[in-house]
């Protein structure tokens, strides 16, 4: 046990077997969650970057425009409910509906990546040209 989380446990000979091999089995695996927490290299932000098609605002409107127009409709026949409230909701929700498109756009690209490689139009994709693997951005999302 080389790893610097090994100095805090101490296992002693009266520990049953099962709990010194989960400990250890832990410990082995720090420098893989330290590996899974550690910073991404540039291109692979670049790749996550144009993934989620944070380059550009399109696709958002088709989201946030039902949202906000329910919105406007509660505020309408709620009587209790104020101007800042429906404005702080719509703040709220709108960001969450940039959340959600990215969200679908990327699970859209790991879906048809294959079908992505032999179009002209998204060959050049972050999944078919190879920028990010689909277990990075799995485990990265």
């Amino acid at each position: 046990m080389s790893s610097p989380v090994a100095s805090y446990f101490v296992l002693s000979a009266q520990a049953p077997v099962a709990i010194k091999s989960l400990i250890q089995s832990v410990l082995s695996k720090v420098s893989t969650l330290q590996s899974l927490f550690a910073v991404p290299p540039a291109t692979e932000l670049q790749a996550c970057w144009e993934l989620c098609r944070l380059q550009n605002g399109i696709g958002c409107a088709t989201v946030f425009i039902p949202v906000a127009w329910s919105i406007a409709m509660v505020y309408h026949a709620q009587a209790n409910l104020t101007g800042l409230e429906a404005l702080t909701r719509a703040f709220i929700h709108f960001f969450l509906c940039i959340g959600i498109k990215r969200l679908i756009m990327t699970i859209d690209d790991i879906l048809d990546y294959d079908i992505d490689a032999n179009v002209e139009r998204t060959k050049k994709r972050a999944l078919p040209r190879g920028a990010i693997s689909i277990e990075e951005r799995c485990t990265g999302y």
